[in-house]
């Protein structure tokens, strides 16, 4: 008998749709919650809430950022991370500028970690970035 080999899940990477700023707000924090969380430091759900919790209700400036993205791909970078029921599980978001490109974040949540997802995004970045 063959040992029974447990399928690994599946994320796709690509860009944002308006609408995704919905989920993207609430999925930052959670991501928040799951990589910072230390009570020891204060750094407790609470706090995360009181410091970040307004990525989840802004939904006006990630909209307008989506759609910088979607209009001028050459200057900004967006993308989603979705698991295999569509759910969005990650982001990442850089600008280029004259000077100099930025990462201005890549989050994604435990269940796509040590998956390589986070590589992809950040190679995607790089190449995107060419400099």
């Amino acid at each position: 008998m063959e040992p029974k080999m447990e399928k690994e899940p599946a994320f796709s990477i690509e860009a944002p749709q308006l609408g995704d700023e919905a989920s993207i707000g609430p999925m930052h924090i959670k991501a928040w919650k799951e990589s910072y969380l230390n009570e020891g430091l204060g750094v407790t759900e609470e706090w995360i809430d009181e410091q970040i919790g307004h990525f989840a209700t802004d939904l006006e400036h990630r909209r307008n950022t989506i759609a910088e993205a979607l209009e001028h791909p050459d200057k900004v970078l967006y993308r989603v991370v979705k698991n295999a029921n569509g759910e969005i599980v990650g982001f990442m978001h850089g600008t280029k500028g004259e000077e100099f490109n930025e990462l201005e974040g890549i989050y994604i949540l435990n269940e796509a970690k040590k998956t390589g997802t986070g590589g992809r995004l950040m190679t995607e970045f790089l190449e995107w970035g060419d400099k």
